[in-house]
């Protein structure tokens, strides 16, 4: 939670940094095919203003935090580097950016309405947030303990899947350790796909899905066993190290990477209170390291600055789903939405999804029409309404995850279970990204392949009623 000077400061930086945007992109965007881009950063210099002024006595939760960080880097930081990379210039004639740019305005303007609003309302004390108040809450009443039944689910499924990994070394290639680049990234999924085929499909996802599991548990338990220690100098220290450990093993892309770094270094939030600060600060720099190493660094060509502001580019408008990925979602044609919904929903539930591997999806509609063919991208949420519910529906999904997301966040405090309050950063996390980073189908994936176990998990560690 940023208090409301440093949400201040932080969102008058944001609409400084869109005005030189704005007259970068203004400058240097000579493709007839995107002469809207300049109103990109134009209409979230005039979202941003708004919030602040509507907010500007509130506190910013985590979720409406990301929501706004995410848009930032979608229509400021993308666009500025889209026009100096000269990007369109490369890209498919046929493809109708300029409409695509007026939808991404269409759904901004919904979101941040929602943002603006909605967050008002909800803002609980606002202007007059206590936080020694805060530290006392956390200290005194939210409690946890590791009961006999948590244990022995672990401990059974550690069994399980040791057997497994034995017997099929090649489920550990579902998992790969670190920040990899484009191309390690391919390879990494070569070897996912080959190792895939070369055993049971059904054996391969429960196993690598326990194993996700089981990870994020153990850290959990790790990071409330080292808080409890008593007169330990290197509590704190001991913590960060766990969770960059854990934050580099991943069986999916950067964005999980990241998204489970968020979720941790909350959590010690909720541990250390009285390192808010400190923790933050580092939150902030691990992301923009691992963001940098990741997304920027493989993109740098030397004496090129236009090939470097491109491959960045393309990069950015990947991951935050930009002005090219949403111009694909305009061509896409679906004659039986039902069919693509019931694809997403049962290729989203672990272990039945083997039985519907062939079913379309909307990431596999997408990526075919991209030739994709390792499906390693996503439909944006608002193509994935457009295509779903049509086009004067195209902020519907980005929307209701934004109004679910502030509904949420502001619910935390109240909260008096460590493993809960884990638990419910992961949901809001996980909601908070869908406007820009994930879809309705990531969400998905996300409610039963993580969300739903953890619960289960929490529901047979019953709480009791004396903590030791």
């Amino acid at each position: 939670m940023l208090d409301k000077k440093i949400k201040n400061i932080f969102l008058i930086a944001m609409i400084f940094i869109s005005i030189i945007s704005f007259f970068v992109v203004l400058c240097c965007n000579s493709t007839i095919e995107s002469r809207y881009l300049c109103l990109l950063p134009l209409f979230l210099i005039f979202g941003l203003s708004v919030y602040l002024l509507a907010n500007k006595n509130s506190v910013m939760y985590i979720g409406s935090f990301i929501i706004i960080v995410s848009y930032f880097i979608r229509m400021s930081v993308a666009p500025a580097f889209m026009a100096i990379g000269d990007y369109f210039s490369t890209k498919s004639s046929e493809l109708d950016y300029n409409t695509a740019i007026l939808f991404m305005i269409y759904e901004f303007i919904f979101v941040f309405f929602i943002l603006s609003f909605l967050s008002k309302n909800k803002n609980i004390n606002a202007g007059k947030w206590n936080e020694s108040t805060e530290k006392s809450e956390n200290n005194e009443n939210i409690k946890f303990k590791v009961n006999k039944n948590m244990k022995l689910i672990i401990l059974f499924l550690i069994i399980i899947c040791t057997l497994f990994c034995f017997r099929y070394p090649q489920i550990l290639n579902s998992f790969k350790f670190g920040v990899l680049s484009n191309s390690e990234l391919i390879q990494w999924q070569k070897k996912y796909n080959f190792s895939l085929n070369s055993m049971p499909k059904l054996i391969f996802y429960m196993i690598s899905w326990c194993i996700k599991i089981i990870k994020e548990v153990i850290i959990f338990i790790i990071l409330l066993a080292i808080k409890n220690k008593k007169n330990s100098k290197f509590k704190f220290i001991s913590s960060l190290a766990i969770i960059l450990i854990g934050s580099l093993i991943s069986d999916d892309t950067l964005a999980q990477n990241l998204y489970f770094a968020c979720v941790y270094f909350l959590l010690l939030t909720e541990f250390y209170p009285d390192n808010k600060k400190k923790i933050y600060t580092i939150l902030s720099i691990t992301v923009g390291l691992i963001f940098f190493y990741g997304l920027i660094s493989e993109k740098i060509s030397d004496y090129n600055y236009k090939e470097t502001a491109y491959n960045i580019a393309n990069t950015l408008q990947v991951y935050f789903t930009g002005v090219y990925n949403v111009a694909v979602s305009l061509k896409l044609k679906v004659e039986n939405p039902l069919k693509i919904i019931m694809g997403d929903f049962l290729r989203s539930i672990p272990l039945f999804k083997t039985f519907f591997v062939n079913m379309q999806t909307s990431t596999t509609v997408f990526c075919s029409y991209i030739n994709d063919e390792y499906n390693s991208q996503i439909v944006p949420s608002l193509g994935q309404s457009m295509f779903l519910f049509g086009k004067i529906f195209a902020p519907l999904i980005a929307s209701l995850f934004t109004i679910i997301t502030v509904k949420c966040e502001s619910k935390i405090k109240k909260i008096d279970n460590y493993f809960d309050k884990f638990i419910c950063y992961i949901i809001i996390v996980k909601l908070a990204c869908i406007p820009v980073i994930y879809n309705g189908q990531i969400f998905l994936q996300g409610l039963f392949g993580t969300i739903l176990p953890l619960v289960i998990i929490s529901l047979f560690n019953k709480k009791e009623k004396k903590y030791d």
